[in-house]
Formats: structure tokens, sequence, C-alpha cells
């Protein structure tokens, strides 16, 4: 039921199935240890996530590679082995986190009753700043789901460029990535320092390294796009989509780079999270999906036509932050004074 809003092609749902029964496990272990380093980056522990994400890289590497192709005389599984060795890797995360968190890590515990424990201040700042956030996120996740539904169903050779091309923007856009979330721990540090003037100054640079990473980045993919499509077992009209999905990555990801460092970065750093979430979900549903929608449904518009409009919100968008940025609306303090008495905080 759940591929069916993606594909309407059997071969792929089969497949999917397959895959989605074993990496649906991996879905509980994600969300504790991405929320337990994403803790410990805020406190600027940010080496326990880079280890701890390497060392995953390198397993679902490996087990990927015996399970997919059934090395060492173990039977060749296919998409199944994909998602085993995605299991795997994410397993090996979780007891690291839970590893480090018993033996290293005096502060910081993974414990049940901070679950379940409530605090009146922190929730009512979890409401007004962090809130959004998680809508903004989830509103993003359907909303590229949609897009590859609209794709899904634009037939299979659509459906494995487009897997290539998303594989190709991961790649290209994960320092930029890396970068917006460096930013809202350096801007969001300086800013609870009170030093305004040296976050301006701070964010200023974190924008131009965000263009220089975003150019990179698309320069990548446009020297990859000849040697995926010699090396790829794809079919001729694949390959013609692919190419032209490369083109539009090519600069859809230094628009990606340059907002998500806006966004994610710089304005989160600053608590203004409704903007993010007012403009991606105004830029994305309200225009390229709903646009490319109509022209692959409705108009019957070609699919690099239809590509280029889904693909178009990042562009959409740089005015837009732009703008915000240079209101400074977004260099707001959120932090409290944790040296007043109770009841005064």
């Amino acid at each position: 039921m759940l591929l069916k809003i993606f594909t309407s092609d059997p071969v792929v749902i089969a497949e999917g199935i397959r895959y989605l029964r074993i990496v649906a496990f991996t879905y509980i272990m994600i969300g504790i240890t991405q929320a337990y380093l994403y803790i410990m980056r805020s406190v600027e522990r940010v080496i326990v996530a880079t280890v701890v994400y390497l060392l995953s890289l390198i397993c679902n590497i490996i087990m990927n590679s015996i399970f997919i192709f059934g090395l060492f005389g173990l039977p060749a599984m296919g998409v199944s082995g994909a998602a085993l060795g995605t299991l795997c890797a994410r397993i090996l995360e979780v007891v690291l986190v839970a590893g480090y968190a018993r033996f290293f890590n005096k502060d910081i515990k993974l414990r049940l009753r901070y679950v379940i424990h409530t605090d009146k201040v922190l929730f009512s700042d979890f409401m007004k700043y962090a809130l959004p956030v998680v809508i903004n996120e989830v509103m993003w996740g359907l909303g590229t789901a949609a897009n590859t539904a609209i794709l899904g169903h634009m037939g299979s050779p659509v459906v494995a460029a487009n897997s290539v091309a998303q594989v190709a923007r991961q790649l290209a856009t994960v320092v930029s990535f890396g970068l917006s979330s460096a930013a809202a721990i350096y801007l969001g540090k300086t800013i609870g320092e009170k030093r305004m003037e040296h976050a301006r100054a701070y964010a200023k640079r974190f924008i131009g390294l965000s263009l220089i990473m975003g150019m990179l980045g698309g320069v990548v993919i446009l020297i990859a796009s000849p040697i995926a499509s010699a090396f790829l077992s794809l079919s001729a009209e694949a390959k013609d989509y692919l190419r032209i999905m490369f083109f539009v990555m090519s600069y859809f990801v230094v628009g990606q780079a340059f907002n998500t460092t806006m966004v994610v970065g710089i304005f989160r750093s600053g608590g203004d999270t409704r903007f993010g979430l007012i403009m991606d979900v105004s830029t994305m549903w309200c225009c390229s999906i709903l646009l490319g929608f109509l022209a692959a449904f409705v108009f019957k518009l070609s699919v690099p036509v239809v590509y280029m409009i889904l693909m178009s919100d990042e562009i959409i968008k740089i005015p837009i932050t732009s703008w915000r940025y240079k209101s400074c609306k977004w260099l707001r303090d959120v932090t409290r004074d944790t040296s007043a008495a109770p009841g005064e905080v």
C-alpha cells in the first residue's frame, strides 16, 4: 500500500517490499542515535558523531558487499542484502552510542526517565522554537517523498534515473549539510555569548563557504554524469533522463547549500524557526510540487520539464532567504540565565 503511492510498477513494488520489511527495523535505532549525537554536537563533542558515522559507513559498505553479491560463500540476496547491510550498520551505531554513554560520558546518560520527565519552561521553549523545526522537517520529508511519487508514476526508467541522481545529490551536498549544522552550533554559541557583531561576521563567512561548497558539489555532479552513464546498468532511455537530471542537480545543489546554511544554520541559531517552516511549505508544496503535479498528470509535459519544475523550490527560496538574512530578524538571543534563582528562570 505504501509503495503504490510511489510507483505503479509491480516489479519495483515487489523489490521495495523486500527492502522495507528489513530496513523498517532501523528507524527506531536512527531515532535513538541521531537524537543523542545531535545533543553531543550541540555541546561541541562533534568527534563522537564523526567516529560513529565513519565506523557505520565502513560497516555498511562491507555488509552490503557481502549480502548483496553473496561473498564468502553466502547466497546473493540482492535488494534484501542491501537492507540487511543497512540494518547491521544501524545496530552498530546504537551499540557505539550506548557504549559511549555508559563508559565515557559522565554528563549525558541514556535514561528512560529523562524521556518521560516534563518541565514547564523547557516545554514552552520546545513548543516555541523546536516544534516548528520538527514540523518543517516532516513537511520537507513529505515533500521529497511527493517528488519521488510523481516521478515514480512516470515510468521505471525515470525511477531508475532519479534514484541515481538523488544519490549523486546526497554525495554532493553532504559537506554543505555538515556546514549548516556547524553554523547552527557555532552561531548559537556566539549569540548566546551576546557577541552579536561577531555573529553577523561569522554568518557572512558561513554563507561564503556554503556557496563554495555548493559550486564544488555542482562541479562534482557534472564530472560524474558521463561516468555514471558509462558504468551503470541502465536502459538507454534511463541514461538520457539521467544526463538531464544531473544537469539540473548541478545548479540545484548550489541553491540547496545556500538555503540550508541560511535556514538550518543561521536562522535556527537565533530561534527564527517559524520563518523556515513557512518558507519551505509555501515554496515546496504551493509551488514546485503543485506545479510539478499539474505538469506531469494534467498537462502531460515531458519528463525533463517536470523534473526541472520539481527541483525549482531551492531556486525560488534564494531571494527570500537573502531578504530575511539582510533584515537581521533572525539575530536573537534565546538563551536563559541559568544563574537566576528558582522561579526567576
